[in-house]
Parts: structure tokens; C-alpha cells; sequence
């Protein structure tokens, strides 16, 4: 078997590192990031770093894995991790990229406020934000700030902008909750799913059951599945094939990999049942998807 090939995923765009600063934070303006480069970010996706994308002015295309979508004037982009991206921008767009690490997310897990983190971080989206709205001022200035903390060198530099970007987050969610309601995950974050959503990510590509998931969170299956009936409306068997579905969509539009390898990396031992699970996922066979969907990337 070969070995594995996946999506490259990037430190920041172009910049490759192993780096596991569990307080990494990161801020620069959109031009700074893709000016020298057409004003254009091919698709690429990064490893547990949550992104944000603040425009203020100009126009953006967005691709989110193979949706397209566009920001005109202000509004922001919500990337969770190893969520497939890329951008095209008009020249002498404003605003700015802002890269957190997942671990300083999470650190609040025993906190109230990661349910407010939660429901911003987890849905990758495009938010069209209001120029009236007290909220968007609030995430510009905090966005400015952070800046401005980042190019600095004062004392307690960073906790400053640990809890700047901690801000940004809120003030987002504010947005969300006040003008995009429909938009948004409850505060009432289930502790108990958000850990099965973590468990799934961990280990989708091994095909766990969903009584390994159950063990492993210490629960019954019905609970598990109730506990996804009541978050998705679906079961917990729906969400595990549908992230493996999602992941082999990516293989299939963002890297070269024959069909074959594709399969064996998604933990199938048989090339012709992965086959059988994507055309009743998508209707499609991989081969006609990938070949109905010719995708511009260089990786």
C-alpha cells in the first residue's frame, strides 16, 4: 500500500511547521497575507487552527471545501480546522486573518464561555455583517487592537492577546446571535455531543463503531444517539458515515490520488465497497465526481 496521502495542511497559508503552541495567536491584515500573491489563496486547509477571516471593505470569493460563496463589503468567514479554503480577493481588500490555535479554544473547556466558542468555531459559514450593528464596530475595534498587541512588545503581551482574540470570538457570536439567529448553534452546547463530535475527528478514519464511540464515552448507544437525535436530528451512525463522506470529497477534489489509495486512507480494505458507500452518499460513482468537478488547486 502507499503511504498515505492528504491535503497539505498549513501552519498559515504557504508556511508549513510543526509547531504545537497550544497559545498560538494570529493576526495580519488580508493584503499582507495575499497581495504578493495575486490577491488569491488556493485551496489548502489547516491542522487544528481555528481561522477567521474579518472583511471590512472590498469583495471576497470564498470556496469552503466545494461550496462558493461571496462577501461583499463587511463581513467574516468562520474556517473551523482541516476544513478545505481558499479565497479570492479584490484588490485592496481590508480586514484581516486571524489564526487561533485549537488547544487555547479549548483550554476553556471547564469554563461557561466555551459553549459561546463552540457555537462560533464549529460551523465552517460566511456571515454578512450589519454596518449598523454595535457588534460588528465592537469586532472591528477588538480585530484593530489585537493588531496592534501582536506588533508590540509590552508586558503581558500574551495574555493580552489571548484574551483579545477571546473577545473577537464573543463579540462574533454576539453578531450571530443578534442578527443571524437561525445561523447559529444553542448556547446550550451538549457537552456530551461536543465530545462525540471530538471522538469523531479523531478517529473516523478508523471506522469506530458507534458502541466504541459509546464505550469510549462512557455512555449506552441509545444515549449516544439520542443525544445526536436531539443536536442533528439525526443518528450517530448519520453523522459518522457523513463525516467520512465529507473526507472523501476532499481526496477526491483537492488531492491526485488514485481512487484505490483514496479508499484504503479512509479505512476501507476494499477499494470497491468505499465505491458502493460514496455513490449512495452522493449518487455518483468517485470516479464521476471527481471528473464532474474539476477543481483548480495546486496540491
Amino acid at each position: 500500500m502507499q503511504s498515505e496521502a492528504v491535503i497539505p495542511q498549513f501552519f498559515l497559508y504557504g508556511e508549513e511547521s510543526d509547531s504545537d503552541d497550544s497559545e498560538f495567536v494570529h493576526i495580519e491584515s488580508i493584503a499582507a497575507r495575499s497581495e504578493n500573491r495575486g490577491w488569491k489563496i488556493k485551496p489548502h486547509r489547516h491542522g487544528r487552527l481555528f481561522q477567521l477571516l474579518i472583511i471590512h471593505a472590498g469583495k471576497a470569493e470564498v470556496v469552503i471545501d466545494n461550496n462558493e460563496l461571496v462577501v461583499v463589503g463587511e463581513g467574516a468567514v468562520v474556517i473551523p480546522a482541516d476544513v478545505v479554503h481558499g479565497f479570492v480577493f479584490t484588490p485592496e481588500t481590508q480586514g484581516y486573518v486571524l489564526t487561533i490555535a485549537e488547544p487555547l479554544i479549548n483550554q476553556s473547556t471547564a469554563s461557561r464561555a466555551i459553549a459561546y466558542f463552540n457555537s462560533v468555531t464549529q460551523t465552517p459559514r460566511v456571515i454578512q455583517l450589519s454596518t449598523a450593528s454595535v457588534f460588528s464596530a465592537q469586532l472591528q475595534t477588538y480585530c484593530n487592537l489585537l493588531s496592534l498587541e501582536s506588533n508590540a512588545g509590552h508586558s503581558g503581551k500574551r495574555h493580552m492577546v489571548e484574551w483579545l482574540a477571546k473577545m473577537v470570538l464573543i463579540s462574533l457570536y454576539r453578531e450571530i446571535e443578534h442578527y443571524h439567529n437561525e445561523q447559529i448553534t444553542s448556547a446550550r452546547l451538549n457537552s456530551g455531543y461536543y465530545s462525540f463530535q471530538q471522538l469523531v475527528e479523531k478517529h473516523f478514519r478508523q471506522q469506530w463503531s458507534v458502541s466504541q464511540y459509546a464505550q469510549s464515552l462512557k455512555i449506552s448507544v441509545s444515549t449516544l444517539n439520542r443525544l445526536c437525535q436531539k443536536e442533528k436530528s439525526v443518528g450517530a451512525k448519520q453523522i459518522i458515515s457523513e463525516r467520512l463522506f465529507v473526507e472523501a470529497k476532499r481526496s477526491l477534489l483537492y488531492t491526485q490520488i488514485n481512487i484505490d489509495q483514496v479508499a484504503y486512507n479512509l479505512g476501507f480494505d476494499d477499494p470497491a465497497y468505499f465505491s458502493r458507500f460514496f455513490k449512495k452518499q452522493s449518487g455518483l460513482s468517485p470516479k464521476a465526481f471527481r471528473e464532474l468537478n474539476p477543481f483548480e488547486t495546486q496540491f
